[in-house]
């Protein structure tokens, strides 16, 4: 079973990871004993928050620069925030709009997991 870190993400999101037949964790409920680490995660989906943008762009660089072989997915409602383009920063990075639709979502996961 595919064990998938979630970050921010709305119900859809993980509705729809479920219904893939994920097991789907949530980085804010997570107990670092439960997930001992990246190591235990297939896959993250992470969301960029209007007013965290900046951080949680910072947070998923690094993710991905410690861990670039570990697919990612990132969800936002813009990919652009004061002048700072999501794209330029999380380059090979599939970026979702918040509440796009569920087939988008299970294109982005297909990317990201090749």
């Amino acid at each position: 079973m595919v064990r998938v870190l979630t970050d921010h993400c709305d119900g859809q999101t993980c509705a729809a990871l479920e219904a893939r037949g994920w097991e789907v964790v949530d980085a804010e409920q997570a107990s670092l004993d439960r997930l001992g680490g990246l190591a235990q995660v297939d896959f993250v989906i992470a969301g960029l928050r209007p007013d965290h943008y900046e951080e949680d762009l910072r947070r998923l660089a690094i993710l991905k620069a410690v861990s670039p072989d570990l697919p990612l997915v990132a969800v936002a409602q813009t990919i652009e925030h004061d002048g700072v383009l999501a794209a330029d920063v999380l380059i090979d990075v599939p970026i979702l709009r918040a509440g796009a639709s569920e087939q988008l979502l299970e294109v982005a996961l297909a990317v990201a997991e090749t």
